[in-house]
């Protein structure tokens, strides 16, 4: 009995600190549909999340913004990979970046809900969102049929806030992984359905530009198998231009 006393003694702080481990990194992917903060400290998210929003703030009040960009990391990557090719097509039609990494369709639904976005009226938005909720390098949970409903719970939720706004929805971008091109390809063959009704909302399919005969995604579009390289966002700039013109009638 004695022995056992210790035993617990002993081990009671590391029991407690898993406990509180569990907690401190607990991801809630409890829905796509609904809005939802991506609990836990993976890879530092909340310090990432508070400086995009006040920055996301600070340049939405400022009341200029005629072009917003919604989506997780590869969309966020237009700050840094493709930070010159954004310069080149973006920066002078006063676009803002809301792409955040690691987000999924319900996180970007509660940033959404966190953001003074009724400050801009933005002639067009662009929406690329989905892989985090079936990769399984980010444990992703959500089904292709979820994911897929979870896009049109975004995009439902942009034409509440904006509803003479154009909006143009890209497909899924092609992933290394086999398993997880095929998860992307059922979630991109769902949107059309989902979408076909939707007023002022357009879907692009950029996916043969950026796959290769399996469906993987071109090697030299990405460093990682995932995340675009500047050759990367270069295609995906020129090959959605002309659809990207016409949505803001230039």
């Amino acid at each position: 009995m004695k022995f056992s006393f210790f035993l617990r003694a002993l081990f009671a702080p590391a029991l407690a600190l898993a406990v509180a481990s569990t907690s401190v990194f607990a991801d809630d992917q409890t829905s796509a549909t609904k809005p939802v903060y991506r609990g836990g400290e993976w890879r530092g998210y909340t310090q990432q999340f508070n400086r995009h929003i006040a920055t996301a703030t600070a340049a939405l009040n400022k009341g200029t913004a005629k072009l917003l960009f919604f989506g997780d990391s590869i969309t966020e990557g237009w700050n840094s990979g493709g930070r010159a090719v954004w310069n080149t097509h973006y920066a002078s039609r006063n676009a803002i970046n809301l792409g955040l990494s690691g987000d999924r369709t319900q996180n970007v639904l509660y940033r959404m809900d966190k953001l003074p976005l009724d400050k801009v009226k933005p002639k067009a938005v662009v929406l690329l969102i989905g892989y985090n909720n079936i990769t399984a390098t980010y444990n992703g949970k959500s089904t292709p049929r979820e994911t897929a409903e979870g896009i049109k719970a975004v995009v439902t939720r942009i034409k509440k806030i904006y509803p003479s706004t154009k909006i143009l929805v890209l497909h899924v971008l092609p992933a290394a992984n086999l398993t997880e091109v095929k998860r992307i390809k059922e979630i991109n063959a769902l949107l059309p359905s989902l979408l076909r009704s939707e007023r002022n909302v357009t879907l692009l399919d950029l996916t043969s530009s950026f796959a290769d005969k399996k469906g993987k995604i071109l090697p030299a579009l990405s460093g990682d198998g995932i995340h675009l390289n500047k050759k990367g966002y270069e295609v995906w700039a020129t090959k959605m231009e002309p659809v990207l013109k016409k949505l803001l009638n230039e």
